[in-house]
C-alpha cells in the first residue's frame, strides 16, 4: 500500500517537474515577447523546482518503499 502511494507520489512530483522545467523555457519567451524582465520569477520557479526535485528523490530512494528497492 505505502509503496503504490509513495510510485504515485513521485508521478505527481514528475509532471510538477515538468511544468517548471517548461516554465522556465516559457517565462523567458514571455518576458522577449511583453519587453517586461521576468528574471525574478524565473529564479524562482528553478527554486521551487529543485525542492520538488529533492523530495522527489527521497521518496523515491527513501526506506519506506519507492521503485528501487528498500533503504536504498
Amino acid at each position: 500500500m505505502a509503496r503504490s502511494i509513495v510510485s504515485g507520489f513521485a508521478g505527481i512530483i514528475g509532471v510538477i517537474m515538468l511544468l517548471f522545467l517548461s516554465a522556465a523555457v516559457i517565462f523567458p519567451a514571455l518576458g522577449k515577447a511583453t519587453g517586461q524582465d521576468v528574471s525574478g520569477y524565473i529564479i524562482l520557479i528553478e527554486i521551487v523546482g529543485i525542492v520538488l526535485i529533492a523530495g522527489a528523490a527521497f521518496a523515491l530512494f527513501s526506506g519506506n518503499g519507492g521503485n528501487y528497492g528498500r533503504g536504498f
